[in-house]
């Protein structure tokens, strides 16, 4: 047989065996339907580190705000919490 044939096959049997693995561990949507259930609390991270730059600065002051401006009642009663958690020292900053 020709070579490329054969890494052909071998490229597309490898992929096909991906896929099947894939499918097997994700559920079905179907299945995350029937598990759907409603949470008493909902807890927003921001997980970052010591050194960050002006994106992920302000990727975590727009998160914050929004979930200060939309879920204020949420926020107020407990039912959502938002903390920045520094993943270099593991400490919590709010």
């Amino acid at each position: 047989m020709n070579k490329k044939i054969i890494v052909g096959l071998v490229i597309g049997l490898g992929t096909l065996i991906v896929l099947v693995v894939i499918s097997s561990i994700f559920p079905k949507s179907s299945e995350v339907v029937a598990n759907n259930q409603k949470a008493d609390k909902v807890e927003v991270f921001l997980f970052h580190a010591t050194k960050r730059c002006i994106t992920c600065i302000t990727i975590g002051k727009l998160a914050g705000e929004t979930v200060n401006e939309y879920f204020q009642p949420e926020l107020r009663n407990g039912q959502i919490k938002f903390r920045e958690i520094n993943r270099d020292g593991c400490k919590t900053i709010s």
